[in-house]
């Protein structure tokens, strides 16, 4: 039997109507870098394309950035439903104990990591992270365990980069987002000190040295294909598709 191949495009990210978008926006964007020239600063006009914008600030580099973790909160969602299952199974109870672990601190953890990690990728040392988290309902708010798991999470991810939480927004997105979601994003700004250690594509050379670390299985990139895939294996219980 033919395996049937999941593309992204199936699993609802399709990059044939995503690039062309986005080139248009970035070709509006490259307008806006004289703006800078204006408080006496200047784009490097190298990074646009790259994972973190980039600006020349006296004698320093500054970079900026803004990412999204995606859909893996579900993942965290899912596996609270299991161990609450499983509890429920084991003591027989009609009404099962919330888990002790929600795993919303690998959330937090991993939003600052996808922020920070793209800020790296041009050389910057992170200094500042701030903080988006959209919800349907102020009620997903009020389970304290899954708030607390998060906030420490995202405070350790912080500590662990060196970098300060500066704030952050957080939006009630009635009408537009799902119940019983949410969405974990952010911004970060960063340092390129000496300016030397700028990275940008133009500045690779030969005999530059590529360093690859081993995965322990899927991370943040991916999550929406993965789901498909399981889905289409049977890999999710019913319990949970109903859930």
């Amino acid at each position: 039997m033919k395996k049937q191949k999941i593309t992204y495009s199936q699993s609802g990210v399709d990059y044939d109507i995503i690039d062309p978008i986005k080139k248009l926006a970035q070709t509006a964007a490259a307008k806006t870098g004289v703006n800078l020239k204006k408080s006496g600063f200047e784009e490097v006009s190298d990074s646009r394309g790259e994972s973190a914008f980039v600006w020349s600030q006296g004698n320093i580099l500054m970079a900026s950035v803004i990412e999204g973790l995606g859909t893996k909160n579900l993942i965290a969602d899912t596996m609270r439903k299991i161990a609450d299952l499983l509890e429920s199974e084991q003591s027989r109870s009609r009404r099962p104990k919330r888990s002790r672990r929600t795993y919303y601190d690998v959330i937090g953890h991993d939003t600052v990591a996808t922020i920070i990690n793209d800020l790296v990728t041009v050389g910057a040392k992170p200094l500042v992270v701030h903080a988006y988290w959209a919800i349907e309902d102020n009620a997903w708010l009020q389970d304290k365990k899954r708030m607390t798991d998060l906030i420490g999470g995202w405070k350790a991810a912080c500590d662990l980069a060196g970098a300060t939480w500066g704030g952050g927004e957080t939006a009630t997105m009635k009408q537009i987002m799902m119940p019983n979601t949410a969405e974990f994003a952010g911004s970060a700004v960063g340092i390129i000190s000496p300016k030397e250690g700028l990275i940008t594509e133009r500045r690779l050379k030969a005999n530059d040295r590529i360093l690859l670390c081993r995965s322990n299985g899927c991370q943040k990139t991916a999550k929406r294909i993965c789901y498909k895939t399981f889905k289409q294996k049977n890999v999710w219980r019913s319990t949970f598709d109903k859930n």
